[in-house]
């Protein structure tokens, strides 16, 4: 692959309340999609959890997005206050990707 097949891949692990922010924001942006999926356990500073031992608002979803350098940027300013007052990780790490008219 070549570098026009360059991405940025951002994932987002957030609590449940913040979900619908992050995705409007996303979208904003300009990302061309993105996937949510639940996280079913974990550990962090604030210890252990599994699903079915925390309360609804605070299970954790994984939002991934895959973008080109601008729209990440964008995403993650946008986001930088709302996910500073949340428990959870935001990680972006520089991908390659296939078909790159999909990101």
């Amino acid at each position: 692959m070549n570098d026009e097949h360059r991405r940025r891949r951002i994932e987002i692990i957030i609590e449940a309340p913040l979900l619908e922010k992050v995705i409007t924001e996303v979208q904003a942006c300009g990302a061309k999609g993105y996937t949510v999926l639940r996280g079913h356990a974990g550990k962090g500073e604030k210890g252990s959890w599994q699903l079915g031992q925390i309360s609804p608002a605070q299970h954790m979803m994984i939002v991934i997005i895959i973008a080109d350098a601008d729209i990440t940027d964008r995403i993650l300013s946008r986001l930088a206050e709302d996910l500073a007052l949340y428990s959870g990780v935001v990680s972006v790490s520089d991908v390659q990707v296939m078909r790159p008219q999909r990101f």
